[in-house]
């Protein structure tokens, strides 16, 4: 039973004393997405086509151990085909794009695997243009705005 107890101490240490994220640490990270769609009504509709992606890098540097200040950046493109609107059929496409600066605060969970709470503010700015599908410009809008987020995730420290 000492030589389990004994044994559990020296893991738990290990996991615990070489898994921090130092002061000083520099964060480098990407998110890719992507998603495709088709739906086919089996009617005289003419099937809609959806098509989506988001490209995001982000870097930040360990303010203080276990937390980290960083920033953002995001572009997002959509497309949409024979979406009914209620008058008549229109394709739409809107190229996003966001800038934000967040502050993570991580809590160890096992050697290199850790609990992230993220906490941010982002500009945003769109721009969506539809038209109908003969290819007749209908409408252009333009957006910005801002947002406020809160983001649980897990990560792993490779470095």
């Amino acid at each position: 039973m000492k030589k389990i107890f004994g044994l559990l101490i020296i893991i738990c240490s290990c996991l615990t004393l070489n898994a921090q994220i130092i002061k000083g640490s520099i964060l480098l990270g990407g998110q890719i997405f992507y998603y495709n769609s088709n739906i086919n009504y089996g009617t005289t509709q003419p099937n809609q086509k959806n098509k989506s992606g988001d490209f995001n890098i982000s870097a930040g540097k360990a303010s203080k151990e276990n937390s980290v200040l960083g920033f953002y950046v995001t572009y997002g493109n959509w497309k949409a085909n024979n979406n009914y609107n209620g008058n008549y059929f229109i394709n739409s496409k809107v190229n996003q794009y966001n800038f934000g600066l967040f502050y993570r605060q991580y809590k160890n969970l096992a050697r290199d695997f850790y609990f992230f709470a993220e906490a941010g503010v982002a500009y945003i700015s769109a721009i969506q243009t539809d038209t109908d599908t003969l290819g007749n410009n209908k409408v252009k809008y333009t957006q910005s705005g801002g947002q406020l987020n809160l983001t649980p995730g897990i990560s792993y420290k490779i470095f």
